[in-house]
Order: C-alpha cells, then structure tokens, then sequence
C-alpha cells in the first residue's frame, strides 16, 4: 500500500497561516512603544492614586524623621521614660541621683523653652510678637533654668498660648484658608498673590500653634517634676515620686489618644489642599496668557512640598500614638 506524504495539504496550510499571524502579533507587542503600553494599563488609575494616602509600614515609623521623633518624645516618650526614673529614684530614697536628675531636667526645660521661643517667633501677629521678645529675655545667654525661672517663663508661655487660641482654632484657620485657595482668582495675578499668602501664613501659624501647645505643655511637666524632685525631705519622697510618675503616665496616654485624633485631621486636611494646589496648577496652565508668573508657580510649588511633608508627617505620628496606645491598654 502506497502512503501519501501530505494527507492533508488545507490543513498545512491553514496552520502555517496561523503561525505567521501569531509571529507577526509577537513582533507587534514588541515594537509597540513603552509608554503607549504603560498608559493604557495605568492611565484609570493614575487619577484616583493621585491623592491617595500611602500606606505607612511599621519601619516607615521607626526610621521617622527627627520632627516626628521629637514630637513623639514631647507628647509622651519622655513621660514615660520620666516615670520610670521617678519611681527608681523614690524607692531607693537616692539623694545624690535625684540631685543629678534635678540637672538632667533644668537642662531638657532649657532646650524646650528655646524651641518654643522659636515657634511663637513664628506666629507673625504683633499681640504675639510683643510677648515673644519677653521668651527670649528669659533664656538668653542661659543653659539651663532654674525651678524659679522655668516657672516664669511658662507663665509667659501661657499668655502667648492664649493669644494665639486651641487646636479647633488653628483648624477653623485651616478649613479658611483651603477655601480660598480652592477659588483663588488667577484673572488677578496680585490678588492671587495675596491669597496665597494669606494661605501660607494659616498654614505656617497652625503648625506652629500645634508646636507651641506641645512644648507648653511639656514645659509645664518639666515644671512638675522638678518640683518633686527638689524637695529633699527623704520622709516624703517615695510617696511623691510615685504620685508624679502617675501623673506623668496619665498625661502621655491622653497626649497618646489626642494625638491620634489631631494628626489624622491635619493629615486629612493637607490631603485636600494638596489637591486644591494641584487644581490650581491645572488652571494656572490654562489661563498661562492671564498669569504668567513664574513666582506664582514656584510658590504653589511650594506650598504643596510643604503640604505633602506635613501629611506624610502627621500621618506618622497618628499611627505611631495608636499603635503605642494599643500597646499600653494591652499590658
């Protein structure tokens, strides 16, 4: 029986045409630019993770920056550090290391005073500025304060905190300025000038209000425990240190859930008004003939640097206070 080399020639053909469509496919996929691919699989996204909030990892908060680190330390790390250094110090009845605590705080009081005669220098208003002059007479040329001087000064502190009005204050300023800014007027370059200054100044005295209540407050402790720890009289020392250490506790577990609440509302706000800046820019672009400033441009750029650092900022700080909050009520 003969055989036939090629049974079925249609069916060779049909499957060397389909080979040749599926190599020049391949080849197409290839060459088709980058960017085209990159678009159409990431271009409905783009918009909504825009002003999306990143997710923040446990070592994003131990690696934070020194501001988070120090606000941390402010609100309620050194409080409870000081808690246990209390409690050592009274139970043993240790005279010479509650004398050399008594220096440890006169110098940390010294560092916290400076600090917030720097973020009262920065709330411009002149019923501020008056009183800011007063701080720093209190501390120049100094490196520590006495118990005497550090109550002298937070009374001082006190009058500027005043001043410059509570935390719902500062947020009522910032919800203000973001509405300006959502409608800021681009037709009129001076007055778009001004607005965003207006915007700048409400932000900066914000931050600066958050600042300048927790360093008032820590001062105020400082003020506290170097009381405790001046007094002498061994009959008594125990029993205070112990009620100075619960009452340090107390204080950085309420700083702890205050925290949490306040940075989330900061981070939340910046996040608008980082989107407010963006819109802004887009309109800017579009009316480039009605303002061509370049100032106004480096400004806005600005403005959303700052706004984007004190988000990611803020946000640290909240889930830092929780997690440590978390912690505490488990033990």
């Amino acid at each position: 029986m003969s055989s036939n080399p090629n049974p079925n020639p249609n069916r060779n053909k049909f499957l060397l045409g389909f080979s040749a469509v599926v190599a020049v496919l391949i080849v197409a996929i290839l060459l088709w630019p980058a960017n085209v691919r990159k678009e159409d699989a990431s271009g409905a996204i783009g918009a909504v993770q825009k002003h999306r909030a990143p997710q923040i990892a446990q070592q994003d908060v131990i690696l934070g920056g020194e501001s988070v680190k120090h606000e941390q330390d402010v609100l309620y790390k050194d409080f409870l550090a000081d808690a246990g250094k209390l409690r050592a110090i009274g139970s043993r009845n240790d005279v010479a290391a509650a004398r050399e605590y008594a220096s440890e705080l006169q110098m940390r009081a010294m560092r916290a005073a400076r600090e917030a005669a720097e973020a009262a220098s920065r709330i411009s208003e002149s019923k501020v500025q008056a009183n800011v002059e007063e701080l720093n007479s209190m501390i120049r040329n100094k490196s520590v304060l006495s118990n005497e001087e550090l109550q002298a000064f937070n009374k001082q502190l006190g009058i500027i905190a005043a001043l410059i009005g509570d935390r719902e204050a500062a947020f009522a300023r910032i919800d203000k300025s973001a509405e300006e800014l959502a409608h800021i007027n681009l037709a009129n370059e001076e007055l778009a000038q001004k607005t965003l200054g207006d915007v700048e100044q409400a932000f900066n005295r914000a931050t600066a209000n958050f600042e300048l209540a927790d360093e008032a407050q820590y001062l105020s402790m400082m003020e506290m425990e170097s009381k405790v720890v001046a007094n002498e009289e061994l009959a008594q020392r125990s029993k205070n240190f112990e009620l100075a250490a619960e009452q340090l506790e107390s204080r950085a577990k309420a700083n702890m859930t205050e925290a949490a609440s306040r940075e989330d509302q900061m981070a939340m706000r910046c996040q608008r008004m980082l989107a407010d800046v963006q819109a802004v820019e887009s309109r800017s672009t579009v009316n480039a003939k009605m303002v061509g400033s370049e100032q106004l441009s480096a400004r806005l750029g600005a403005l959303a640097s700052s706004l984007h650092n004190e988000e990611a900022a803020s946000r640290l700080l909240a889930l830092n206070a929780e997690q440590q909050l978390d912690a505490r009520q488990k033990q």
